[in-house]
């Protein structure tokens, strides 16, 4: 009759013990690394909660970016990495590409379309690969 009563002792110090740790918890470090576009303006009020929360929230942005601002006040610390490029060439390669993936067009000019676009995202990754 005492192994019951030995378990639940057992098993009351246990309960106890993690309650009284929840009063150590403390808010993590959370490192944010986000692509430019509708990904950011989905998760920027995750991250503002976050910071709400307690948590130390580090966003890391490019310096030329379309929506993700580095002056703009925010609650959560902001490093910002250079980029090889302006602002203007990126909003005209996006332009671009939007331009030649919603217009009607013969099979023969969206392959054209889309290895031209291609080959141009594949330069300002190679001239980001190459700036490190």
């Amino acid at each position: 009759m005492t192994l019951p009563f030995q378990c639940y002792y057992q098993r009351t110090a246990i309960f106890l013990l993690l309650i009284s740790s929840l009063t150590f918890a403390e808010g993590g470090k959370i490192l944010v690394v986000p692509q430019d576009g509708s990904h950011w303006l989905s998760m920027r009020p995750v991250v503002e909660k976050l910071q709400q929360n307690g948590h130390e929230v580090v966003v890391v942005v490019p310096s030329t970016s379309l929506h993700m601002k580095p002056k703009e006040p925010q609650n959560y610390t902001v490093k910002v990495y250079p980029m090889p490029y302006q602002e203007d060439h990126l909003a005209a390669v996006l332009k671009s590409f939007i331009d030649a993936h919603f217009i009607e067009q013969s099979l023969l000019n969206i392959i054209i379309t889309t290895t031209v676009c291609g080959a141009t995202w594949f330069t300002l990754v190679v001239q980001l690969k190459d700036q490190e």
